[in-house]
């Protein structure tokens, strides 16, 4: 994806972090010290899944959630990566990504015009394992799809929720 101009999960964090130290201009100071020691705690914090729930807290739902389609508004048309083409011509039945993107999907579609792919999210995982077994191709997007906010999988509390899932 990288390949395709679209942001890495550390990219991703520091365009939530602007987003967030940009909130804080314009407010009062003791307002605007809050925001920046925020910033500061994030910055330190070495976990992705903490920092996303720490941003998402702080930015407030609807910032965070338009602010990551933003960073991934792109995906729709850029150019598909040789990387995932030449992954479906090695012959495989199915893909598992981390990525919010859809390149992969959209590989497939560029590959094997016409043929049906099953693409699920991660939290739908454990109700799809027949695909795994199965012979239809499919794609699993564990982290979600950039469209879809209910799918994302971002912070330590939305993958804790699908751990416990037995």
């Amino acid at each position: 994806s990288v390949g395709a101009g679209l942001p890495r999960w550390s990219d991703l964090r520091e365009s939530l972090v602007t987003t967030l130290e940009d909130k804080a201009v314009g407010l009062d100071p003791q307002d605007a010290r809050a925001i920046r020691g925020k910033v500061e705690a994030i910055k330190r914090q070495e976990s992705h899944w903490t920092a996303f729930k720490i941003l998402e807290e702080s930015l407030g739902a609807t910032t965070y959630r338009e602010t990551v389609k933003k960073a991934f508004s792109g995906a729709a048309t850029v150019e598909v990566p040789n990387t995932y083409k030449a992954l479906w011509r090695l012959g495989i039945r199915g893909l598992l990504t981390l990525n919010l993107d859809r390149l992969v999907t959209r590989a497939h579609s560029e590959y094997r015009p016409g043929t049906v792919l099953a693409e699920f999210n991660g939290k739908e995982v454990s109700r799809l394992r027949g695909l795994l077994n199965g012979h239809q191709p499919f794609v699993g997007n564990l982290h979600g799809v950039s469209e879809d906010t209910k799918s994302w999988v971002l912070t330590q509390q939305s993958l804790s929720a699908l751990l416990q899932d037995a």
